[in-house]
């Protein structure tokens, strides 16, 4: 049988096909995968067909866009919120460097946990670029206290991680205990927020670790960078002098 009626947008016909996606059986990046190849093909054939997805796929799309100005603006305003107390425009890069790796563990979190990427996710990922500087920052403000103390460097960053490790290790463990009953809870109500709460537990919990190991060792390479910058301007003005 023939169309029942024939549609228009901007005197072009249109087709819509609609389908509902069995999420059980099917992933949607495959599924997208396999509409745009074969769209591809059939527009390589017939030059004057466009297409484009809408529906579910569509709305994510301009969410993930939405999500990444966000987070741009999130990033530029933790930077500025940390170079206030800690004085200085490198330390907060070095406090923020971990927030990379707490994205990592999130993704590793949703591959473990056995479920895709969604919008609440990626939320997820917004809200623990907050968190997951936190002991970053508890970390190098007490290796700066050590330092105004006149204490040596590399005893400074040695004694302010063993100082900071207890506290470290405590506050990352409690908040993924906490989100232990979300992300194993059953309920229908609560699926929706499963992903968000693996994206800041598992996230949370790499993160504390690339912390502990990588942060120590970056603060003594900012430190040497610093020095022999330094060291590099002071004999630029003294060569000028001298001309």
């Amino acid at each position: 049988s023939g169309l029942v009626d024939i549609d228009r947008v901007n005197r072009k016909r249109v087709v819509t096909v609609k389908a509902n996606l069995d999420k059980e059986s099917t992933h949607e990046a495959n599924l997208r995968e396999l509409i745009i190849t074969g769209m591809t093909d059939i527009k390589y054939h017939y030059p004057s067909i466009n297409y484009s997805l809408e529906g579910e796929m569509r709305e994510k799309e301009e969410a993930f866009d939405s999500v990444f100005y966000g987070t741009i603006f999130v990033l530029l305003g933790i930077y500025c919120l940390l170079a206030i107390p800690l004085q200085s425009y490198f330390q907060p890069l070095m406090v923020m460097i971990v927030i990379p790796f707490g994205i990592t563990g999130a993704i590793l979190g949703h591959f473990i946990a056995g479920i895709d990427l969604t919008v609440y996710s990626v939320l997820g990922i917004v809200a623990l670029t907050g968190v997951v500087v936190n002991d970053s920052l508890v970390l190098v403000d007490c290796v700066n206290t050590l330092k105004s103390r006149s204490v040596t460097l590399f005893k400074a960053v040695s004694d302010g991680a063993t100082r900071r490790f207890r506290a470290i290790i405590l506050t990352s463990l409690t908040t993924f205990l906490g989100l232990a009953p979300l992300m194993l809870e059953k309920d229908t109500q609560a699926q929706f927020l499963i992903p968000m709460a693996v994206s800041l537990a598992y996230g949370i919990i790499y993160a504390t670790l690339i912390t502990l190991f990588l942060l120590p060792t970056l603060y003594l390479i900012f430190d040497d960078c610093a020095v022999r910058f330094r060291q590099l301007k002071l004999a630029l003005s003294n060569s000028f002098k001298e001309i």
